[in-house]
């Protein structure tokens, strides 16, 4: 590799480097000096030739096994003429660095290593730097969330949909979810046995099917007789045409505001008569009750609300104003 062009100057610079001083602390501060003239003078000749030739007995070898994998990655790959020629400018340029760096004395190296650490890390929180109020949320502050219905159901929290059972129809089915709670919270369920909107029964019209339901939130959200509940599906009554009847399910039942205060108060149910499956024991319920309304076999789809408080909480995170969504624009 010819040289690399520069000014060039009268005493070489590897020549004018010093060998000898009065202490090891002006040794290095000499050292450091005479580093940094090469880094300004553009990278002498003589200087990068001795380096040329060390480093291709050094680097050489190594740096053949690195070209072969990036010409199958590059366009323009590095490229080892022979073994005393390195054609690659800015490799170049790093080795030499760390040549020199190595070279230094124990004092002026790990100054060097510090600078170059602390514009690392200065670089790096620049471009993650968030304003001074917003505090992320992190995974100690979430609450698991265990529901259990028969058959269906799908829960909104402060208005916003949580949870939705991803399967249609299971006699016995559980969700386990994490949740980042938030005080006052507004818990909104819609639940939903497999009857047949039509006859009121499941299982090819056969049967009469049964509901339930319970729910656990962390350790301040259980389901209870404190709970609102509503019907809006009723069936099948025996002697009445038709045998079902349908109430009209308010489209903001699960916001904050909405009014159920002329609503009943949930009923609850034994464990023995929802009959829940083994795997429900596999789930933390403590304290929870099993709920639905006052006819837990003809009521089919029921709608449960709940506030629930939790004195002197405030939120440990503050994510700022919250991101806005396209479907809250086109509203």
């Amino acid at each position: 590799m010819g040289p690399i062009s520069g000014r060039r100057r009268t005493s070489d610079s590897y020549a004018a480097r010093p060998r000898a001083a009065d202490s090891t602390g002006s040794k290095a501060v000499a050292e450091a000096a005479w580093i940094s003239e090469i880094f300004t003078n553009d990278w002498p000749a003589r200087t990068h030739k001795k380096f040329s030739s060390m480093a291709s007995r050094i680097f050489a070898p190594p740096l053949r096994a690195f070209d072969l994998q990036l010409r199958a990655r590059c366009r323009s790959p590095i490229v080892l003429t022979d073994a005393s020629t390195i054609e690659a400018s800015r490799l170049g340029h790093i080795l030499t660095y760390c040549y020199f760096l190595l070279k230094l004395r124990g004092m002026t190296r790990s100054l060097c290593i510090f600078v170059c650490l602390t514009f690392l890390t200065s670089a790096t929180a620049q471009r993650s730097r968030l304003p001074s109020h917003i505090i992320k949320p992190n995974a100690g502050d979430l609450a698991k969330l265990n529901v259990y219905a028969d058959n269906w159901f799908k829960l909104y929290i402060n208005g916003k949909l949580i949870a939705v059972d991803s399967i249609e129809f299971m006699p016995h089915n559980i969700i386990s979810v994490e949740v980042l709670p938030e005080y006052p919270m507004t818990i909104a369920v819609m639940a939903r046995d497999n009857a047949d909107a039509i006859t009121g029964r499941e299982y090819e019209h056969t049967q009469i099917g049964d509901g339930g339901f319970i729910l656990k939130l962390g350790d301040h959200a259980v389901s209870s007789s404190d709970w609102k509940a509503k019907c809006f599906f009723f069936g099948p009554m025996e002697g009445e045409k038709p045998p079902v009847r349908h109430l009209p399910i308010p489209t903001d039942w699960f916001s904050v505001g909405f009014d159920d205060s002329g609503w009943e108060a949930a009923t609850e149910y034994e464990e023995a008569v929802v009959r829940p499956p083994r795997p429900f024991r596999d789930y933390d319920f403590e304290g929870a009750k099993f709920i639905w309304t006052s006819d837990l076999d003809l009521h089919n789809t029921v709608i449960f609300r709940a506030t629930v408080e939790k004195s002197g909480w405030q939120p440990r995170w503050d994510t700022g104003t919250p991101a806005r969504r396209i479907e809250d624009l086109e509203q």
